[in-house]
């Protein structure tokens, strides 16, 4: 990481994201899920998380100087697991999908649990 920032020479490298909320289309609702991304400071694990855009997230993709995650945020189905007849999970529901989904991406950016804290924002009903 030093290696790079002494090649680049420059301060004007230095990026700070675009802070973004994604607003769900209807091909979105259709789908069932988002994408999301965020991105924190990598030499600093209690510093604050940004949600930014898929445009912003790509720019960063290559510097070193920030941990990037992308969720698949679940936004429409039934809100709590469900099981068939027979008692087999069939769906994990929305909220442990989007748990499950911070879970797994809680050791690039620790602290995205403190920030992700509605597991159903952006939810809609999928009942028509």
């Amino acid at each position: 990481m030093y290696d790079n920032l002494i090649k680049s020479n420059s301060l004007s490298s230095i990026q700070i994201p675009k802070t973004f909320l994604p607003k769900p289309s209807d091909s979105d609702y259709s789908d069932g899920f988002i994408n999301r991304y965020f991105i924190q400071k990598a030499n600093d694990k209690i510093s604050p998380v940004f949600e930014i855009s898929k445009s912003t997230y790509d720019d960063f993709l290559s510097n070193p100087l920030w941990s990037k995650v992308e969720l698949k945020w679940k936004i429409k189905g039934d809100l709590e697991p469900v099981f068939n007849q027979k008692g087999v999970l069939i769906d994990v529901g929305v909220r442990n999908s989007n748990l499950n989904e911070i879970a797994k991406n809680q050791k690039t950016i620790p602290p995205l649990k403190s920030y992700l804290t509605n597991l159903t924002q952006f939810y809609k009903p999928y009942r028509i």
